[in-house]
């Protein structure tokens, strides 16, 4: 009941989002430990799932800081982990790349098709049985907002690779 709960919780949130997007709480923001701590969020999730995720951390980026909104940017990176760990029903990994400029989830899935890549950002387009289609449209958005944009494409051997690129200073 928890679960499900937290699950429409996140739903509703998604929608409202959607919706009506508020005004953004620009601060200085560590990336490296907003990493970490939506990894730590999704640890049971994952488990669940039979999915391992590993958040990996450039050397220059041990101290990455970005201004923005911190609970939009963990919305946002969030969403792209959980269709991380959901485009894998039966297990895998989940891969959270820190740079100083991005962060980076890729899993190892099947990856986009040609036609998610062509609507990608389109809201409401989902491949995946009972997806919404707004996880990878309300990460666009958030980080447009944070002046950024998100890129998606596959992996040469295997997976999708979703990442969220910051404006370089």
């Amino acid at each position: 009941i928890v679960a499900e709960s937290g699950r429409i919780e996140s739903l509703v949130a998604q929608w409202l989002g959607y919706a009506k997007p508020g005004s953004m709480a620009v601060a200085p923001v560590d990336i490296v430990t907003l990493a970490k701590d939506i990894a730590h969020a999704f640890e049971a999730r994952a488990a669940h799932a039979h999915v391992e995720i590993r958040v990996h951390v450039d050397a220059d980026a041990t101290n990455a800081r970005v201004p923005g909104d911190a609970e939009r940017l963990r919305q946002a990176i969030g969403n792209l982990v959980l269709n991380a760990i959901q485009s894998m029903p039966k297990g895998g990994r989940v891969d959270v790349r820190v740079a100083v400029d991005h962060v980076e989830v890729a899993d190892a899935g099947h990856g986009f098709s040609a036609l998610a890549l062509e609507k990608f950002g389109e809201p409401f387009h989902s491949e995946r049985e009972g997806g919404m289609g707004l996880g990878l449209t309300l990460a666009a958005e958030v980080m447009q907002g944070h002046g950024g944009r998100v890129a998606v494409g596959n992996d040469a051997a295997g997976g999708a690779r979703v990442r969220c690129e910051f404006p370089t200073p």
